[in-house]
């Protein structure tokens, strides 16, 4: 008959057999896992692909239990009555291991005469949830995320078990919330999304219906970058304000993009607009966040702006998407490259 059984806490009283990586410290604290194998806390184990120890039964020693109750544990007594488990007042010389404080008393009760008035589950079904400690190394590793399926109370241990994916109702295996732990929340919205403010935390000048771009996420914060606002907090180079997701709402993203290749629909003021060029800003406009403007570079140097580029409305633009004015805005990337390096040969 065997000294331990899967899922026992142990203590080694001697170094384990040897591996390729370090071996545990004598004193070291870990569980038992098939086979008479040990998984140690905070040990990779003895080899990349296999992360429990032989160490045989002599080399163990079991670890003492948690007790079955904790300070601030709301019980039932045996005759019916609730309360909280309390420390031992300083005044009583019983030796109950218990005491429990009532409505009107702080009494001393045996281990048997309580039982823990359940607490809801912390997850639900088909939650995804990652294991901090597996004794099933094979077949659900530490730090493996699984998804649960059904739960059942232990009484014994005084949690929540869940059965995973793979594991059905009735089956072998199931995961005790003590060593479950919930994944970070997945971002609402991805960096580069255009969202819509619907707060008005930072009002009259992000107030509620501006429209901005993420330029970072961290956590369920997310730093937006308001088009035509006067201030804001300077972050990332940029003035941006910081909202919650529940502040937020996606909307549409722009016709144009930064880097794409246009051609203009229209002619005004004489010049031709019909030049190709590459998109360089994309602004939506504070309040009337509706309305989009495009600032393009033409290739044939022409732009009313300060800085050389004309700008445009949505509907004044067409991606370039034929053949053959792909080809030709390919050209004209290329000899102004090459006009680039001439000039460069000549500047010497």
């Amino acid at each position: 008959m065997t000294k331990f059984k899967v899922g026992d806490r142990v203590r080694s009283t001697r170094l384990p057999y040897g591996g390729h990586n370090p071996p545990p410290p004598i004193g070291a604290i870990g569980t038992m896992c098939k086979g008479g194998y040990v998984q140690f806390d905070g040990n990779p184990g003895p080899f990349p692909n296999r992360k429990t120890w032989a160490i045989g039964e002599d080399g163990l020693e079991a670890v003492e239990p948690e007790p079955r109750f904790k300070i601030g544990d709301h019980v039932r007594t045996n005759y019916g009555r609730e309360g909280t488990i309390v420390p031992k007042p300083a005044d009583r010389t019983g030796l109950f291991p218990y005491y429990v404080k009532l409505p009107s008393d702080i009494v001393g009760f045996r281990e048997s005469e309580l039982s823990l008035v359940r607490p809801e589950p912390k997850f639900k079904a088909g939650d995804r949830v990652r294991v901090t400690h597996s004794h099933i190394l094979g077949t659900v590793d530490t730090g493996q995320t699984i998804t649960l399926t059904t739960s059942w109370y232990d009484d014994t241990a005084n949690e929540w078990r869940w059965h995973f994916e793979g594991e059905g109702e009735g089956g072998w295996y199931s995961f005790g919330e003590r060593v479950l732990e919930a994944l970070p929340p997945e971002p609402k919205f991805e960096v580069g999304d255009w969202v819509r403010v619907e707060s008005d935390t930072y009002a009259p000048q992000a107030k509620r219906g501006s429209i901005g771009q993420i330029i970072k996420n961290q956590g369920g914060c997310h730093y937006v970058q308001v088009n035509d606002c006067p201030s804001g907090l300077q972050k990332e180079g940029a003035w941006v304000w910081v909202f919650d997701d529940g502040e937020l709402v996606k909307v549409p993203e722009p016709k144009f993009k930064v880097g794409d290749r246009v051609v203009g629909k229209t002619w005004q003021r004489g010049n031709n607009y019909a030049s190709p060029g590459k998109v360089v800003r994309v602004i939506r406009h504070y309040p009337s966040n509706d309305h989009v403007t495009v600032c393009v570079r033409h290739d044939n140097g022409w732009g009313p702006l300060e800085d050389g580029t004309a700008a445009y409305g949505e509907n004044q633009l067409r991606l370039i998407d034929t053949k053959r004015e792909r080809l030709l805005a390919r050209l004209t990337d290329a000899e102004a490259a090459v006009a680039a390096i001439r000039k460069e040969i000549e500047n010497g």
